[in-house]
């Protein structure tokens, strides 16, 4: 089964908590977002943690260096799962996956900036990572303005069907750790890349900043419990 990660890049722990209140029946797992750690340091983990006991939590760290310090501090907060940077070398990724065995977490990696992500891929599963992760990155999907021959809204969909297509061979390739996606994920997408074979597809803005977000939460799970349904 498909799981839902719903991602907080911008708001406060308290409005973070006041959403998860509304929407933790229809998400499966909660990312703080880098922002959000960045200005509140583990402790809005820590925050979260207190409310919701049992709550699955993802500290969207993107950890570089230090692997296994950075790791422990997010773990030590009640974070289920933290994120590396798959550009960060193998002894970095190798001790944050320590860090997960210490204290019973685990460890996705964030694949942005990896331009054969198959390859890099397969290397991390071997270290230990639970988790890879596809991510169109917001910046890249920002910048692409019109080149004179198709629309920014053009350019952001190529990128997009680009990264759903190693979505495919990635959820083939590997053989010990689950696969995921964010960037441009909605309502209308979800079920087809569910589909691929994904473990967790992530989701932010489309939920979050929408005016009626218990309903967005609502299309995306019920696309993908179509998905499941279908698969049973």
């Amino acid at each position: 089964m498909t799981r839902l990660q719903l991602a907080f890049d911008s708001a406060k722990v308290s409005e973070i908590a006041s959403s998860v209140e509304e929407l933790q029946d229809l998400v499966d797992i909660v990312e703080i977002g880098t922002p959000v750690i960045i200005a509140d340091g583990v402790n809005a983990v820590r925050v979260l943690r207190s409310v919701f006991p049992e709550l699955a939590i993802l500290a969207d760290l993107k950890i570089v260096d230090g692997g296994h310090l950075e790791a422990s501090l997010a773990f030590k907060a009640g974070a289920n799962i933290v994120t590396v940077l798959a550009v960060a070398d193998d002894s970095t990724v190798r001790q944050a996956v320590r860090a997960a065995a210490d204290y019973g977490g685990e460890v996705m990696v964030d694949m942005m900036g990896i331009r054969r992500p198959r390859v890099r891929a397969l290397r991390v599963e071997e270290l230990g990572a639970q988790y890879i992760c596809l991510h169109t990155a917001k910046d890249a999907l920002a910048a692409a303005g019109s080149d004179g021959k198709r629309s920014r809204d053009a350019i952001n969909a190529a990128r997009r069907k680009s990264t759903f297509s190693a979505l495919r061979g990635l959820c083939s390739a590997l053989t010990s750790a689950g696969s995921a996606i964010a960037g441009g994920i909605t309502a209308e997408n979800a079920g087809s890349i569910a589909a691929m074979g994904t473990n967790i597809i992530i989701v932010g803005s489309a939920i979050t900043g929408a005016l009626d977000r218990r309903a967005a939460a609502m299309a995306v799970r019920t696309a993908l419990n179509g998905r499941t349904e279908a698969q049973t």
